[in-house]
């Protein structure tokens, strides 16, 4: 008897137990503890949302500002023809740039025949500051080297570089040359020329004949000369295959000369560039450009 009462008893301890435990779960769900865990869970929420909608915001304003200042961007939809030859100040003397057709310029300085100062690509870009056009020059390494407005002009005579100075440039010469004119080719290529310590002399020879003879002085006894005979062909005097190349030398004032023969089958060109002649050598190029200004 005592030992059902005793198993009864333990039964009912066991009960008693269980259930204080299940209340005391379900007490611990209302506990400060949850309820904060649940405000932290809602902040949270709130401030995602908060945050998306200023993310939103923040994308319409940047979009509506880019809209409002375009990037630089190409625009070839010009027909203006800027290729010719451009002097500064309109002075045949002064710098002066040559453009091409297919937007490539050489900047040159004009000092007994032009030398090379900078040469790159021309593009027609918006100007992020007002949105106008303007025409930007790279150079080579595809840095900006100057820039000119564009003045909505297709035949342009003048421009002027947004430098800081304002340097004006006019446009003087064409990029088209003599064609087979023979009296246009006569009157432009015909006399002398110097480039640094070489010398260029043009002659007319009848029909379509030309000659040209160029001396480069290596000092007071030594000197070499270069002949080509030539023919007009498309703008320019070309000779092909058969012009000379020697070395004439002194050992003393009133020594005869020696001369060493380099070749005797040379080719070249002559080309007018604006107020300039190009000697373009195609047997023994040259490392630069060798333009000639008129003595």
């Amino acid at each position: 008897m005592k030992k059902t009462t005793l198993i009864i008893t333990l039964a009912a301890a066991m009960c008693s137990f269980a259930s204080c435990s299940r209340t005391e779960a379900i007490n611990s769900s209302s506990s400060p503890a949850f309820l904060s865990d649940t405000t932290t869970l809602t902040d949270a929420r709130t401030e995602a949302v908060t945050t998306a909608a200023a993310t939103k915001e923040n994308i319409v304003t940047t979009s509506a500002a880019a809209a409002e200042t375009p990037d630089i961007t190409d625009d070839t939809d010009s027909d203006a023809d800027l290729s010719g030859y451009w002097y500064a100040d309109g002075d045949p003397n002064a710098v002066f740039i040559h453009i091409t057709k297919e937007g490539n310029f050489t900047e040159y300085n004009n000092y007994y025949g032009a030398t090379k100062k900078c040469k790159g690509t021309i593009k027609r870009e918006t100007d992020p500051a007002n949105g106008s056009y303007v025409y930007c020059m790279y150079n080579d390494a595809g840095e900006l080297y100057n820039k000119f407005a564009d003045d909505g002009k297709k035949e342009k005579t003048d421009i002027y570089m947004d430098n800081g100075e304002t340097s004006h440039y006019a446009k003087l010469f064409d990029e088209e040359g003599v064609g087979d004119d023979v009296k246009a080719a006569e009157e432009s290529f015909t006399g002398s020329w110097v480039c640094g310590r070489a010398i260029l002399e043009i002659s007319y020879k009848g029909g379509n004949e030309f000659r040209a003879q160029v001396t480069w002085s290596g000092g007071a006894t030594i000197h070499e000369i270069w002949d080509y005979p030539l023919t007009l062909e498309n703008g320019k005097l070309v000779c092909r295959g058969n012009g000379t190349n020697g070395l004439v030398e002194h050992e003393n004032a009133d020594s005869a000369p020696k001369e060493t023969i380099g070749y005797t089958d040379g080719s070249a060109e002559f080309i007018l560039q604006g107020n300039h002649v190009l000697w373009n050598d195609l047997t023994k190029p040259h490392i630069e450009e060798m333009l000639f200004g008129r003595i």
